[in-house]
């Protein structure tokens, strides 16, 4: 854990239960993933979450942090499931090399999907673990490489949340176009239900662009719920990160879990305060 951790105002009062775990990822291209592993009280079994993170500080020569702040993980916590955040082929501490497959996009979110994959299979043999209610979600690239994840035959998943989701790849010149076709593509063959979550001054993803992402998806005739925050602050892209825009998600992930058979009530409210919070919500004295 970082140094400057304690300090991070995102960060809750409740106890993570952190763990730092060197899992196999996919057996088809040998590789270990660094997985931040978080449990909330109790011996469970838990349900899961997978928390796929974004690629905004990472290149070739910098692999970037491990990242395992994120508010989606303490919205999981909270209600009773177990959070795994893996760093994926490439990215902080794992091994390999990222993928990088130029235009070819939905053969990029695949191929990381696998690994993410991976990841469920060998956190699923855990005892405290139910391997048979799953949700993975992710933010930005993480997002794309959640909706990768809708191809693949994983048992015991439920369904996708895509925050942001997109991604740019310098090596692609033809970036807008190769994310609709790849969409349209993985859309023919996607399977489990999907929410999707957009801004309207996203400054990487304009409206037109991904309300045409998200149709081409859609398109397949699976349920794929779109979510339109409106604007938020400078650049919705990040809204994410920030306490203020849970009321813009969290009902409508509340509704999309209790669709899916999953927990989606509070259970433990402490993992939703923040640190320089006391529980009651105002300053410590």
């Amino acid at each position: 854990m970082a140094a400057w951790a304690g300090d991070d105002p995102r960060i809750p009062i409740a106890p993570l239960n952190e763990q730092i775990l060197m899992i196999a990822g996919n057996p088809a291209r040998p590789v270990t993933l660094e997985v931040t592993y978080f449990t909330p009280p109790g011996p469970g079994p838990f349900p899961l979450a997978i928390v796929n993170h974004g690629a905004s500080k990472a290149t070739r020569t910098n692999p970037g942090e491990r990242q395992w702040i994120a508010l989606e993980s303490f919205y999981f916590l909270a209600r009773g499931y177990a959070v795994a955040m893996p760093m994926l082929r490439g990215f902080a501490g794992s091994g390999g090399r990222m993928i990088r497959l130029g235009c070819n996009l939905s053969a990029l979110a695949v191929e990381n999907a696998r690994n993410i994959a991976a990841v469920i299979r060998n956190i699923g043999q855990r005892p405290e673990i139910d391997v048979s209610r799953v949700v993975v979600t992710g933010q930005s690239f993480g997002g794309w490489n959640t909706m990768g994840l809708s191809v693949l035959p994983v048992p015991g998943l439920r369904g996708l949340v895509l925050f942001n989701a997109g991604v740019r790849d310098g090596d692609c010149k033809t970036q807008d176009e190769a994310m609709l076709g790849s969409a349209t593509l993985i859309g023919e063959h996607a399977w489990p239900p999907s929410l999707w979550f957009y801004g309207e001054n996203d400054r990487l993803l304009p409206t037109s662009l991904w309300q045409e992402i998200h149709a081409a998806f859609a398109r397949g005739g699976t349920a794929a719920e779109l979510v339109d925050i409106g604007k938020f602050g400078t650049d919705s892209h990040s809204f994410l990160a920030y306490q203020n825009a849970r009321p813009l998600w969290e009902p409508k992930l509340d509704a999309f879990l209790a669709q899916l058979g999953l927990p989606n009530s509070v259970l433990f409210p402490d993992y939703q305060v923040p640190k320089h919070l006391s529980a009651s919500g105002k300053k410590p004295q």
